[in-house]
């Protein structure tokens, strides 16, 4: 049986249960030897890219983040331009089905 990662923020749900399948299905769950942004060394790195940019995945991230969003009561989401694109539009549009609207915003990395 395989092992993944904990869940640190206790997200056990089934939603959470369905985005760790989507990730091995979609091949964003890598094993090997993976140097991170900070520096640190890993031995597994989540393309997380690979899981938003997924129909379903964009979906379940998309509520997850919605859902903790409205409980703190935030007015809009967003994020660095490309690496944030797809999840800020999957919260994007949860928000406008759920019938919270929350805007989205797009942080240019370079000024344009």
């Amino acid at each position: 049986m395989e092992t993944y990662p904990t869940l640190e923020l206790g997200l056990n749900t089934e939603s959470a249960k369905r985005i760790r399948e989507i990730a091995n299905e979609v091949g964003a769950f890598l094993r090997g030897d993976f140097t991170l942004s900070s520096g640190r060394k890993s031995n597994y790195y989540i393309d997380g890219k690979r899981i938003t940019l997924s129909p379903e995945g964009a979906y379940l991230v998309g509520k997850a983040i919605f859902d903790e969003l409205i409980k703190a009561g935030v007015d809009a989401v967003g994020g660095v331009a490309t690496g944030a694109y797809p999840i800020v539009t999957a919260v994007d549009l949860v928000s406008y089905l759920e019938g919270k609207p929350i805007p989205a915003f797009i942080v240019r990395e370079v000024a344009k």
